[in-house]
């Protein structure tokens, strides 16, 4: 069984923007132990890399994907969520989806009750293992070069200072 819109509206819609390598990851295996919670993994990833709308140069040599930033956004701020939920929560890189969605933001949200969260580990270290993934120890990853784009820090800013104009006073 499956929530009606009007259901799904009610549902608190958590966001952890966060940068690659931030222990973010570890927040979101906590919340899957969670049968009250639906949980998504990244999935702004798959159009920033793989869509024909993709801003990221990275897979450009892969096969594309119909996937599209406003069919990731329905997902999980407005499609019904699974019977027995209380809550939705993702987990996505803010470089993802800032600053070429920022733009989009209002009408991807309009209506729904999304609650924005940011993970910050010291740059440093994140941006240090990111290095290591993409230049060192990237088997798992297959990168040969960093981007610094990946890296994340600006575009959590410009997330954060967007939904802070954009706010409803309260």
């Amino acid at each position: 069984h499956i929530h009606d819109d009007h259901e799904a509206d009610s549902i608190p819609r958590v966001m952890l923007w966060s940068a690659p390598r931030t222990l973010s990851t570890c927040v979101e295996r906590v919340l899957l132990e969670s049968s009250a919670v639906h949980v998504h993994h990244e999935p702004f990833g798959v159009p920033f890399y793989w869509s024909e709308e993709a801003p990221s140069s990275r897979q450009a040599g892969d096969r594309r994907r119909a996937t599209s930033f406003a069919s990731v956004a329905h997902a999980i701020w407005r499609a019904p969520a699974p019977s027995g939920v209380d809550a939705v929560f993702c987990k996505d890189h803010a470089y993802y989806f800032a600053p070429h969605c920022l733009h989009r933001l209002a009408e991807f949200t309009a209506g729904v009750d999304v609650r924005h969260s940011f993970i910050i580990r010291h740059p440093r270290r994140a941006i240090t293992s990111l290095f290591k993934k993409s230049c060192v120890d990237n088997g798992g990853t297959g990168y040969r070069y960093f981007d610094r784009a990946e890296a994340g820090f600006v575009a959590m800013w410009s997330l954060l200072s967007h939904i802070e104009e954009v706010a409803p006073p309260g």
